[in-house]
C-alpha cells in the first residue's frame, strides 16, 4: 500500500576547530610567493595545493602570520591558482576569494573567464536541510551570447562535455549546439549519447523540452539519416500515465514522433517489435505492450469464445465501487520508484467444463504493474475469480473481461479520480511521485 512516505534527514553537527597557538609563521612562504608565485605553486603537492597556496593568499592580503601586506601579490597568487581555462566551480574557495578581492575593480575579461568558467565547471545542484535543487539559471548578469563565447573554446566545450548532466542550463546550452546543423560543434550522435544524462530528467515527472528537440533532430531526415532508435532512447519510458507535467504543446509534439518511432518498427527483423509497435500504435500509447496471447497457449484445435461483456450466467461483481477504492491504493512502490504507470486489461479464461482457469494480461504496462493488476483482481473482486463456474459454453475455453486497471502518476493527487470510473470500465490507482531525500 502506497500511500504515505517516510523521510528524514540527517543533520550536520559543526564544531569549532581549535585555532592553532601560537599561530603560525608564514613569512617565508610568502616572500616566496611574491618573488615568483609560478615556481612557489609549482613546488605546492597536489594534497596541499589548495589549501597552502590560499593560506599564504590570505596572509598577504591581510598582513597577517609574519606577512607583509600585499594586497596585489594575494591576488595574483589566487588568479594563479584558478589558472585558464577556469576547471575550479563557481563555489570554490579561489573562485570565492578571487570574486570579493575583484568585486569594486572595473569589469575585465579575466574576471568573467573567471565567472562563466567557474559556472562551466560547476555543478548546479544546491544542497539544503534535508533536500536540495537545481539552479537552472545563466551565470547571474551574463546573457547567452557571452557565455556562449567562452563554452564554444575548445577548452571549455571539452570541460562542459565532461562535466555533462549536472547543470540543466549549461547542458541545453551544449545540447543545441550539437543539434543545430549551423553550429560548429553539430554531432547528433555525441547529442543522442548525452541527452539522457540530462539533468532536467532528474525531476521525473518533467520532460524537458530540449530532450524532445533532441528527439525530433534524431528523426530529421533533413539533417541526416534518421536514427528513431536513438530518439526513443532519448525519450526515454514515455507513457500518457506518467509525464503528466507535459504541456499540451509538447505533447503536440510528442504524438507524432513516437509514431513515426513506432511505425520505423513495423519492418524491424524481430517480430516481438513489429508485434508490439503495432500494437502500440493502436492503442495510441507509446508504452503499451500486448499481454499474453492466450488462445496460443489453448489445445490445438480447441473451441475458443472471447466475450466482449460480462456474461448474464455469471454471478455479477458485487460491491465493486468498494472493491476498486481499495485497489486504487495499492500502487506497488518498486513501480512507483522507476515511474512505471500504464494500463492493464485482464480478464478470465474458464476451461470447457466452465470452472475458472486462470486470470490473464491481454494488455501489458510491465511485470511489476500485471503482477499487481492480477493479484488485486483475484484478492478483492467479488464473488472471488477462482469460485466462480460459467454455464452455457460447455466445450468451449471462454475470455471474459475485467474492469481495466489504469496505473497513473501525478503530481497533483486528486482522489476523486481514484476508484472505478462511471461506466465501471476501468479502475484507476492514482499515486504522487515517489520522492526521494537527499542527504
Amino acid at each position: 500500500m502506497v500511500s504515505v512516505h517516510a523521510e528524514a534527514c540527517t543533520i550536520n553537527v559543526i564544531t569549532k576547530v581549535k585555532r592553532e597557538w601560537p599561530p603560525p609563521d608564514l613569512s617565508g612562504q610568502c616572500r616566496a610567493a611574491v618573488r615568483d608565485p609560478a615556481v612557489f605553486l609549482a613546488e605546492r603537492s597536489d594534497d596541499t595545493f589548495h589549501y597552502e597556496a590560499l593560506t599564504v593568499a590570505r596572509a598577504l592580503r591581510e598582513g597577517k602570520f609574519g606577512c607583509r601586506k600585499r594586497p596585489g601579490g594575494a591576488l595574483d597568487l589566487v588568479d594563479r591558482v584558478i589558472g585558464s581555462p577556469v576547471t575550479l566551480p563557481g563555489g570554490s574557495e579561489a573562485v570565492l576569494n578571487y570574486l570579493d578581492w575583484t568585486q569594486n575593480e572595473p569589469a575585465s575579461k579575466r574576471r568573467d573567464e573567471v565567472v562563466i568558467g567557474a559556472w562551466i565547471s560547476n555543478s548546479s545542484y544546491v544542497s539544503g536541510f534535508c533536500s536540495g535543487h537545481y539552479e537552472d539559471a545563466l551565470p547571474h548578469g551574463f546573457r547567452e551570447d557571452a557565455v556562449l563565447s567562452y563554452l564554444l573554446r575548445p577548452e571549455y566545450w571539452a570541460i562542459a562535455r565532461d562535466e555533462f548532466g549536472n547543470n540543466p542550463a549549461r547542458d541545453r546550452l551544449v545540447l543545441r549546439r550539437l543539434i543545430d546543423p549551423a553550429s560548429e560543434k553539430f554531432d547528433l550522435a555525441l547529442a543522442a549519447e548525452i541527452a539522457p544524462q540530462f539533468s532536467g530528467r532528474r525531476d521525473p515527472n518533467r520532460l524537458d523540452p530540449i530532450v524532445i528537440e533532441v528527439a525530433e533532430a534524431l528523426a530529421d531526415p533533413r539533417l541526416g539519416a534518421p536514427d528513431y532508435e536513438a530518439a526513443a532512447r532519448v525519450l526515454g519510458a514515455y507513457s500518457l500515465y506518467a509525464w503528466i507535467d507535459v504541456g499540451e504543446d509538447e505533447a503536440a509534439r510528442l504524438r507524432p514522433l513516437w509514431t513515426r518511432i513506432l511505425q520505423s518498427r513495423l519492418t524491424h527483423p524481430d517480430e516481438q517489435v513489429r508485434r508490439e509497435a503495432l500494437y502500440a500504435l493502436g492503442t495510441g500509447d507509446p508504452s503499451a505492450r500486448p499481454g499474453v496471447a492466450w488462445a496460443a497457449q489453448m489445445p490445438e484445435g480447441a473451441n475458443i469464445v472471447r466475450l466482449e461483456q460480462w456474461p448474464a450466467s455469471l454471478p455479477p461483481l458485487t460491491n465493486l465501487g468498494h472493491a476498486a477504492a481499495r485497489i486504487a491504493e495499492n500502487y506497488p512502490t518498486r513501480a512507483l520508484r522507476e515511474m512505471q504507470a500504464g494500463r492493464v486489461e485482464l480478464g478470465i479464461v474458464f476451461g470447457p467444463d466452465g470452472t475458472f482457469d486462470d486470470v490473464i494480461v491481454t494488455r501489458s504496462a510491465g511485470s511489476i504493474l500485471d503482477q499487481a493488476a492480477t493479484r488485486d483482481a483475484e484478492r478483492y473482486l467479488r464473488p472471488r475469480l477462482g469460485d466462480m463456474v460459467l454455464e452455457g459454453f460447455e466445450g468451449r475455453s471462454v475470455y471474459v473481461p475485467l474492469p481495466a486497471f489504469e496505473y497513473r502518476i501525478s503530481t497533483i493527487l486528486d482522489n476523486t479520480a481514484k476508484g472505478l470510473n462511471a461506466d465501471g470500465t476501468k479502475i484507476v490507482i492514482l499515486a504522487q511521485p515517489f520522492r526521494q531525500t537527499n542527504y
